[in-house]
């Protein structure tokens, strides 16, 4: 039989559950509760489209695979840069039509521009 060893939690845990129990003890003061708070906010303020937004995406190209960097841009849409090639950025309105415009950055400035230098 195999024993687990026991794991103390990290200090940014320790720091998260000190800061939800004096958030949790504030509100219970004033008499308000968190889900009637963030209903407020989202009602004032809308709800942001990032919950499902991804932080990266991979995409294959002429048997390569490059990695992006993707943030959402507050307007709509997304915005991405490939990792290592600063130079190879573009932004689309979907994560299919990134992707697609992701691969036709990097053609254009990585791969047509060897190919241009060679001859």
């Amino acid at each position: 039989m195999q024993t687990r060893e026991r794991r103390m939690p990290t200090k940014s845990a320790t720091i998260d559950i000190d800061l939800a129990q004096r958030a949790r003890r504030k509100l219970s003061r004033y008499n308000l509760d968190l889900n009637g708070v963030l209903a407020y906010i989202v009602a004032e303020r809308g709800l942001p489209d990032l919950r499902n937004a991804p932080q990266s995406m991979d995409f294959t190209l002429r048997g390569q695979t490059f990695t992006a960097d993707v943030t959402p841009d507050p307007d709509g849409g997304f915005c991405a840069t490939v990792r290592g090639h600063e130079n190879c950025f573009t932004e689309a309105d979907t994560l299919p039509d990134l992707r697609n415009a992701l691969a036709e950055v990097t053609e254009l400035m990585l791969f047509d521009r060897a190919e241009g230098s060679a001859r």
